[in-house]
């Protein structure tokens, strides 16, 4: 089976270019070769309700590191994570929490045993909105 990956250097954030490149490339792919089965299901979810959601985003502001599902057209990013975390994973889901708030990016953390369902995800960014009010 084949699967394809990009490297990336987090030390630099790359240029807009490769970025555009590498969300083109990830948007691309045909599910067989998706390696985060449950993550692309959710990212399936998602873009059936928001046409502009981008699967694997990547961005400068990001320094390097890569949100799993971005609604630019909400400013919500979507990072799946589990409970028990390496402690460097948990370190760029950190980092990624910090850069989020700094560029006014809402985040929502959807668990690993979390059931990917249309409900979850409405209520999930009902939740969102009920907190800038």
């Amino acid at each position: 089976m084949e699967y394809y990956y990009f490297n990336y250097r987090r030390e630099r954030a790359p240029s807009n270019f490769y970025n555009e490149m590498f969300n083109e490339f990830y948007n691309s792919l045909p599910e067989s070769k998706i390696l985060w089965k449950s993550e692309y299901k959710l990212f399936l979810l998602v873009k059936n309700s928001y046409p502009d959601a981008i699967y694997q985003y990547r961005n400068p502001i990001f320094n390097g590191l890569i949100i799993d599902i971005h609604i630019p057209s909400l400013r919500i990013a979507i990072e799946r994570f589990s409970d028990n975390l390496l402690y460097e994973r948990k370190k760029n889901d950190d980092l990624k929490r910090e850069l989020c708030t700094a560029n006014n990016i809402q985040l929502i953390h959807w668990k690993y045993d979390e059931l990917i369902s249309k409900l979850n995800l409405d209520i999930k960014i009902n939740e969102l909105n009920m907190k800038q009010e």
